[in-house]
């Protein structure tokens, strides 16, 4: 909600670029918060909280963190093309952290331990915070 906020109250208006970095963050949530459950999952389980690990499984899971993945890094590199001022850094970057995250979230299927879970969490937030900085660098530059 903060990007449509952010735009609404500058510009009294919504234009297609908030709801992109709405979208971006949006579709980063379930890959993040899943991961974050795989690794907690004995956690969630004990105390009777319906995280999709406990509820579905962790294969399930797994291969929803790999779609959500995929249409969040869509979501990304969509963005250089829907913000007309972001520059050639904004899609190199952004192409080269989302194919590092969908590999990483394609060897949690693989290897659906809590240790690659684990992983993959710290780099969605890696990820996330260099998204956003690519684009106010992108803008200063």
């Amino acid at each position: 909600m903060g990007p449509l906020i952010g735009y609404a109250a500058i510009g009294n208006s919504l234009p297609v670029q908030a709801w992109s970095l709405f979208m971006m963050i949006f579709l980063w949530t379930p890959a993040h918060f899943w991961a974050l459950a795989i690794f907690l999952k004995e956690e969630y389980s004990d105390a009777d909280f319906p995280m999709l690990p406990v509820v579905k499984g962790i294969h399930q899971t797994t291969k929803s963190i790999f779609f959500y993945t995929i249409l969040y890094s869509i979501a990304c590199v969509s963005f250089y093309f829907l913000e007309s001022s972001m520059g050639f850094l904004y899609l190199i970057v952004s192409l080269i952290v989302c194919i590092w995250m969908g590999i990483l979230s394609y060897q949690l299927i693989q290897n659906p331990e809590p240790q690659s879970a684990r992983k993959f969490f710290f780099f969605s937030i890696l990820h996330l915070f260099i998204i956003n900085i690519t684009i106010v660098v992108d803008h200063l530059i």
